[in-house]
């Protein structure tokens, strides 16, 4: 798969943001364009593996927790996310859905 000749490229060069930045970007065209949840779930596992504290990887990871009805996992993440951005609104609004699943 080109995914994977693209991240195993990237690598090779040792550049932890730069890799970490394409995973989180290859985390949002799964997404998109293919809804593959798992996918992107071990895409930005990986970027967090290279930046730990990355805001949009966190975000993307609870994301896509989320939307494979993790909610409890998607939480953490949410928090997380919020805990480096207070002002993501993405990840306020769902963390406000995914606690609202969780009263139903």
């Amino acid at each position: 798969m080109c995914v994977c000749v693209c991240v195993c490229f990237l690598k090779t060069e040792k550049q932890p943001k730069k890799l970490e930045a394409t995973l989180v970007n290859l985390g949002r065209v799964v997404l998109e364009i293919g809804m593959d949840y798992e996918e992107a779930e071990k895409l930005y596992i990986e970027a967090l593996d290279l930046v730990p504290n990355s805001e949009e990887a966190i975000a993307g990871l609870a994301f896509s927790l989320h939307c494979q009805r993790k909610y409890d996992d998607a939480i953490n993440y949410y928090h997380k996310a919020l805990a480096l951005n207070p002002l993501d609104s993405f990840s306020e609004h769902m963390l406000a859905n995914a606690l609202s699943k969780l009263v139903i």
